[in-house]
């Protein structure tokens, strides 16, 4: 490509030839000259820093070997951490955006179960994936949608809401309920993270 491009690319060039019988240089350099030159480039004469090092080999699975970590310490850690393992409740829903006031009020008067909604995307030969909103969780809508959203009943539809892209209606399909995952569930998790940091402690501390 680069050849192509530049294949009828004209450059102008001169050629000096130079004898090499005779002098090139026909005065003498003084002291001051190559002095000059020399502080130019006297970085590039100095003698590099060398220094001596040793190498020092630790074995990873040595250290891997000797950590032993009881289940008190495991299930200490769980109970002190216990928030960080709760996923909140996931809110499964789907929007349809309307132009204008009217047409969101009649579909909200008209379409009022799941049966009414889906009926209507049928009937609209609308793409559910495009008015899905996936699985939401608090914080992660505006907040006046989402306060909508939130204080829905499954399989029921907010009244229409104004936005910047238009008047929207939103359909609450599913609610996910907030579960804590059991100290079983995450124990391996637990132990690998802490064997992780130990290993890493061990090394420090051995080197």
């Amino acid at each position: 490509e680069n050849i192509s491009k530049k294949r009828n690319l004209a450059r102008k060039a001169y050629i000096y030839e130079v004898d090499m019988t005779t002098d090139i240089i026909t005065e003498k350099l003084t002291d001051n000259e190559i002095k000059k030159k020399y502080n130019e480039i006297k970085a590039s004469l100095l003698n590099p820093e060398k220094r001596n090092i040793n190498l020092i080999i630790i074995d990873k699975d040595v250290l891997t070997e000797k950590i032993k970590i009881s289940e008190k310490i495991l299930s200490d850690i769980y109970n002190e951490n216990i928030e960080s393992y709760k996923k909140p409740e996931q809110r499964i829903v789907k929007q349809i955006i309307f132009d204008n006031k009217n047409d969101a009020d009649t579909f909200f008067s008209t379409y009022e179960n799941k049966d009414d909604f889906y009926n209507y995307i049928k009937e609209k030969n609308i793409n559910l994936d495009n008015i899905s909103l996936g699985k939401i969780i608090k914080g992660q809508l505006d907040k006046h949608i989402e306060d909508h959203v939130f204080s829905l009943d499954v399989e029921s539809i907010t009244k229409p809401i104004e936005s910047s892209f238009g008047w929207k209606v939103i359909f609450l399909e599913e609610i996910i309920q907030q579960k804590t995952k059991s100290f079983i569930e995450v124990k391996d998790e637990i132990k690998s993270s802490l064997t992780t940091d130990l290993i890493s402690e061990n090394i420090y501390n051995k080197a």
